[in-house]
């Protein structure tokens, strides 16, 4: 979000328009996330990362979901994401190469953050005994992270259809 709320005060309407756009992107991939969590929280009562690991072995659907919206929560190409993010560091870099170089060092560091929670929580040995008895997503889990992930590649497909600005 600080991406967006960089390109949404740039003077540049690419930047602007791709704030707009990383803000509605923002809605549906930080709604699974947060779906993500609460599945995880659902099932062992505790929020810490280091309570989890090995997840893809015992439920691969879950680590499935949770591998896509991380993608797309990095801006990866079919994401609407991408093209807030690829909009926003093409406007920054119109008004000045320092803002273009800050706003791509947000999206470094965004990548290493997600693609480590996603090595710790999915892979690796299993991190406690209870982790086994792990169930992979109901059918009414998967329903919402459907209903969230096709908006999510279908903007990214033609976002023209939605436009912004």
């Amino acid at each position: 979000m600080n991406l967006a709320v960089l390109g949404l005060f740039a003077n540049s309407y690419s930047a602007v328009s791709g704030g707009l756009i990383l803000t509605i992107a923002h809605g549906f991939v930080s709604a699974a996330m947060f779906l993500l969590i609460g599945v995880l929280y659902d099932r062992y009562h505790s929020r810490l990362v280091s309570h989890y690991g090995g997840l893809a072995r015992v439920a691969p659907l879950f680590a499935i979901v949770f591998i896509i919206f991380s993608l797309a929560n990095l801006g990866f190409p079919l994401s609407y994401n991408f093209i807030g993010e690829l909009s926003i560091i093409m406007g920054l870099t119109q008004s000045s190469i320092a803002y273009g170089l800050v706003g791509l060092f947000g999206v470094l560091t965004s990548v290493i953050y997600v693609m480590w929670l996603a090595n710790r929580v999915l892979f690796g040995d299993i991190a406690t005994n209870y982790i086994v008895q792990f169930y992979d997503l109901h059918v009414r889990e998967f329903v919402c992270f459907t209903m969230l992930f096709t908006p999510t590649l279908m903007l990214g497909v033609f976002p023209d259809y939605l436009e912004v600005v």
